[in-house]
């Protein structure tokens, strides 16, 4: 008798990275669809789910499907391109831990697919391996030069992922307020959220305020302002966000 199996992967809430709500639904529409027929009738002790597994987890289903005729998987969540010298490789995140290059995921079984569904943003290994070092240094560095803030704010849009992140000051079929005296809200809070995050500048680890974190921020003032305007963030999947402040 044939014999299949699938492993639908969703990791959109690790700690530390952007949450990523469609990654879950991903996992409901790869599903939804595994059991249609026309997505070839599986059943559904044929399919499993997993939220965030670490490594060992994952490794020990793989191998317990190492005879299956075919195995089916999907990874939906954060991932990067490491390369070096003797290293090229897509990695993806399971964890805040576990980050596992996408060529170990392979039951060995004669037949599989695997859908991955994340950033391929390149990190370069010299770069990862001294990340830490680096910033430290960095932020210890006393330095209020112009060009300094030019090398800060051009290091982290170029670490960002290629693509178009938008920003739109409320939802659909809403209008966006504004002040005669101030601007339009959305604008101007997020402005001051910036103006807020580097007066407050003891920030310690990090060299640059992510556009994420500014708008959620100015999302959240934006609402309470007026609280039929809801601002949203179109930003995919990236690791890492493009700056809207930066701090030496």
């Amino acid at each position: 008798m044939f014999t299949r199996a699938a492993i639908l992967i969703e990791s959109s809430d690790i700690p530390g990275e952007q949450d990523l709500p469609g990654a879950r639904i991903d996992v409901e529409n790869w599903r939804k669809h595994l059991l249609s027929k026309q997505g070839g009738a599986w059943e559904s002790s044929e399919i499993t789910v997993l939220n965030k597994p670490n490594w060992s987890t994952l490794h020990k289903l793989l191998k317990e499907h190492n005879e299956t005729d075919y195995v089916f998987i999907t990874f939906s969540g954060h991932g990067y391109h490491l390369s070096g010298k003797d290293i090229e490789e897509t990695k993806i995140c399971l964890t805040a831990s576990d980050e596992i290059a996408v060529i170990s995921i392979n039951p060995g079984n004669p037949r599989c697919t695997f859908v991955i569904d994340s950033c391929r943003g390149v990190v370069r290994e010299e770069e990862l391996l001294h990340e830490a070092v680096a910033a430290k240094a960095l932020m210890k560095k006393e330095a209020s030069d112009k060009f300094e803030y030019r090398r800060i704010f051009d290091s982290a849009v170029q670490q960002g992922e290629r693509g178009v992140i938008r920003l739109f000051s409320c939802d659909l079929d809403e209008a966006a307020g504004e002040s005669k005296r101030s601007g339009g809200y959305f604008s101007r809070f997020l402005v001051d959220c910036c103006e807020d995050w580097y007066r407050a500048a003891e920030h310690g680890n990090r060299l640059y305020y992510p556009m994420n974190y500014a708008h959620n921020a100015a999302a959240k003032i934006t609402t309470s302002k007026n609280p039929q305007q809801h601002p949203q963030y179109e930003g995919g999947r990236r690791r890492k966000h493009f700056p809207l402040a930066v701090c030496p």
